[in-house]
């Protein structure tokens, strides 16, 4: 078999003979990465921006009316390992979680999922 995961939280088993779709699994929590928009910031004459965070980590600060854009010293990473972060101030607070899923590798059905998050809690 071959295992295939895509950005949108789905496992596909392949079978390695002929390329037939074996099983799919969806995951419950979407997909791998999330990103999220915030308008509570301003850029060059009080003008309003939204906080834009890049699918690489990279945060930009994004004008209303799409006239300015700039990029951040700051990035998800810092974020997420310093978090809370105050940077122009702003408070930045970032969150990692990961999830752990055991699958048949015949069937595709679920034996355990694992999930560790942010706040360091583990759930099984």
């Amino acid at each position: 078999s071959l295992l295939l995961a895509t950005a949108g939280g789905v496992i596909v088993s392949v079978s390695a003979d002929d390329g037939r779709v074996r099983w799919v699994y969806e995951t419950a929590e979407g997909p791998l990465f999330t990103s999220w928009t915030s308008s509570n910031y301003s850029i060059g004459a009080g003008e309003r921006a939204e906080v834009v965070p890049s699918l690489d980590g990279t945060i930009f600060f994004v004008s209303e009316n799409g006239a300015g854009v700039e990029k951040s010293v700051i990035d998800v990473a810092s974020i997420v390992d310093r978090s809370p972060v105050m940077y122009q101030d702003i408070l930045y607070v970032g969150r990692k979680s990961t999830t752990v899923y055991s699958l048949d590798l015949e069937t595709g059905e679920v034996m355990s999922v694992t999930s560790a998050g942010g706040g360091g809690g583990v759930t099984n």
